[in-house]
């Protein structure tokens, strides 16, 4: 069964929050834009009929849907439900949640629908006063934080579900590899994952800018950035262990990457109170 995991490069942006209370009969048509809503249940059902298939969602029960798709939800009886729309971004317009196939409606283990249904409350309160007037400067991080939150917690739902599988039409089996093994073995070399995902250094390269918008070893070089960064707020490991960890050549290589990527050395940086943050 996939577990897909979320690279640490990829931007999951909340786009809206709402929780709605409808009578019955009441009903709405329309068609979304790029954003992924996500649907919990608290009391009654919707029904959501797309142009193909169509859905009775109930109680306790989830709903993932696509975005692009035009959709007709009915409400039979009184019902209390949660929507979170969801989008992930990377650069020139990779949506890494093609890879699921949606829609997906299934119902979470009890202790994962709480843990589903309280996040989402949360970001129901932060998003009403993010909108309220009341905004101050943590408040997109501290959504964005919480939308990447739901999505693993609903991520680690789905894939007890035996019906879950990844669109591989969508995410290619070998991207999905470099993906994970970047995120993974960030020390491998561009040639090392390239042999893993079956392809030429030069093959992989070219099908991997095509595929992202970017070469890989600037994808690599980011997830590189971003573990340096966690070692030298986290621990007391030499600069040299770091780079050699990462899979640098020299720790005179990786300083200068660093140093061009922060505008400080990795020394400099270590003594920053929280790093650049």
């Amino acid at each position: 069964m996939n577990n897909p995991q979320i690279p640490s490069h990829i931007e999951i942006k909340v786009e809206n929050v709402i929780r709605r209370r409808w009578g019955a009969g009441e009903s709405l048509t329309g068609f979304p834009g790029n954003a992924c809503p996500l649907w919990l249940i608290l009391e009654g059902a919707i029904e959501v009929r797309y142009p193909e298939e169509r859905f009775y969602v109930k109680a306790g029960e989830c709903l993932f849907s696509p975005p692009f798709r035009s959709r007709l939800i009915h409400v039979p009886a009184v019902c209390d439900w949660i929507g979170v729309a969801l989008r992930s971004d990377m650069d020139n317009g990779f949506d890494w949640l093609r890879q699921l196939r949606l829609p997906l409606h299934w119902k979470p283990e009890q202790e994962e629908t709480e843990a589903i249904q309280r996040l989402m409350l949360e970001l129901v309160e932060e998003w009403d006063l993010s909108t309220s007037g009341k905004r101050s400067g943590t408040d997109h991080l501290i959504i964005t934080g919480m939308g990447r939150t739901l999505l693993g917690t609903t991520l680690r739902s789905l894939t007890r579900d035996s019906s879950f599988r990844t669109d591989n039409e969508s995410m290619p089996p070998w991207l999905f590899t470099a993906l994970d093994t970047m995120e993974r073995e960030p020390h491998l070399h561009i040639a090392d994952i390239a042999s893993r995902c079956g392809y030429s250094t030069a093959q992989f390269r070219r099908i991997f800018s095509a595929c992202l918008g970017l070469a890989p070893h600037i994808y690599l070089q980011r997830i590189r950035m971003e573990r340096a960064c966690r070692c030298l707020e986290t621990t007391d490991l030499a600069i040299s262990d770091i780079a050699f960890d990462l899979g640098f050549a020299s720790q005179a290589h990786f300083s200068r990457l660093f140093s061009r990527t922060f505008g400080l050395s990795p020394s400099r940086y270590r003594k920053q109170p929280g790093g650049l943050w």
